[in-house]
């Protein structure tokens, strides 16, 4: 358990679980005149006392108990030694002890690890007529835990004692708890976030943003125009018109300034509201698709490439047939050579050696479009045309 006086810096503080308490001056005035007219009567010599002041004591005492009562928090009257010699209805409530079983007790006992070094530092803070806020656990009777935020002020008067304001500050740690997880989750964000306002400018973005936009921080962009960020005028306006004005969410692909240059993005764009559903700004969520997109390029190339590849197979398998019935001939004439005019025999060799090269190329072709889809067919990705150039 800690405790510390209230430091004004504090306020800029990112998580705050201790918040300053201020308990107004009415109220300390109340207090101080109801102890004031207790110990009054307390300090008459005995022969004097009639039934008129027994009755003035108990009504500053009941005085005293419905103050007490009234009060939100979970108040604790104790003396400088750390006694308890009041508590009210929601500090009762809070601890679970009967209000006869918490007076008497020391205030130490209350509060969750604490020792007489802490009691000793409230007491010589609060002489100065200073307020000490403690950010502790108190311990209930069945011994179960809450954390707390304790106020400590002290009364003043002749016979002074301290004032412990207690908040359960249970919901408002699990809310701040729960701030802090979804912080984090966003630094840590592989994906780029970043909010802005209504009017178009950046109020924060995450590492992974600042990184994909090169930047070194989230200062380097905030108050900037959202045109400073995406590359696209037109995008932007799109977005504003969706979020903004149509209430709606928008969602695409775009383009970013990146560090190297322009990046593909996908962008999902939502708007930010507060707690009674009133929008204050836009939160953009940004999703580097840049290797996605290349792969995709490279995947659709693959396809092209595949898809020459068999039809070159099928035209070699459909011009094989014809191929091998010319050469057959040529052959055939050949017999007849020797009958022929020269000029004939000319025309026949220049047709043999046309024949002989169309079919060496077909021969290349076929072997080419067999080494490179024999993996592909290997791995049950054949298509028609792999099917054509295998038979």
């Amino acid at each position: 358990m800690q405790s510390r006086q209230v430091d004004p810096a504090d306020s800029d503080e990112t998580f705050r679980s201790t918040m300053r308490i201020d308990i107004t001056p009415e109220v300390l005035r109340k207090l101080t005149r109801t102890q004031e007219s207790s110990v009054r009567s307390h300090q008459r010599r005995p022969r004097v006392v009639s039934g008129a002041s027994r009755g003035r004591r108990r009504a500053a005492e009941c005085g005293l108990r419905e103050l007490l009562d009234s009060m939100y928090d979970g108040v604790i009257l104790c003396s400088l030694e750390g006694v308890i010699q009041e508590a009210n209805v929601r500090a009762v409530e809070f601890l679970l002890y009967d209000r006869e079983d918490l007076v008497g007790r020391s205030i130490l006992s209350v509060l969750a690890a604490a020792d007489e070094d802490l009691l000793a530092a409230v007491c010589a803070a609060v002489t100065d007529e200073r307020f000490v806020v403690i950010q502790a656990y108190c311990e209930r009777k069945d011994g179960t835990y809450f954390p707390a935020e304790i106020a400590v002020s002290l009364l003043p008067g002749d016979g002074r004692r301290l004032c412990f304001f207690i908040r359960d500050v249970t919901l408002r740690k699990q809310t701040e708890d729960r701030l802090r997880a979804i912080t984090i989750a966003v630094e840590n964000a592989a994906s780029g976030i970043l909010i802005a306002g209504l009017d178009g400018r950046i109020e924060y973005a995450n590492p992974a943003l600042c990184r994909l936009c090169g930047c070194r921080g989230s200062e380097a962009l905030k108050g900037q125009p959202l045109q400073s960020v995406f590359e696209n005028d037109y995008t932007v306006g799109a977005m504003m018109e969706q979020v903004v004005k149509a209430g709606g969410e928008w969602s695409g692909e775009t383009t970013i300034r990146g560090e190297d240059g322009v990046v593909t993005v996908e962008v999902t764009v939502a708007a930010n509201r507060d707690s009674d559903g009133e929008m204050i700004g836009i939160v953009f969520s940004i999703m580097d698709i840049s290797d996605r997109k290349r792969m995709e390029e490279a995947r659709r190339e693959a396809a092209e490439q595949r898809a020459m590849i068999a039809s070159i197979g099928a035209a070699c398998h459909h011009l094989g047939q014809p191929a091998t019935v010319i050469v057959t001939n040529l052959e055939l004439l050949k017999r007849y050579y020797e009958m022929v005019p020269p000029e004939v025999r000319e025309i026949l060799d220049s047709c043999m050696d046309a024949a002989d090269t169309f079919g060496d190329i077909l021969r290349r072709l076929n072997a080419a479009t067999r080494f490179e889809t024999e993996e592909y067919i290997a791995r049950g990705g054949g298509s028609a045309g792999n099917e054509i150039v295998k038979t």
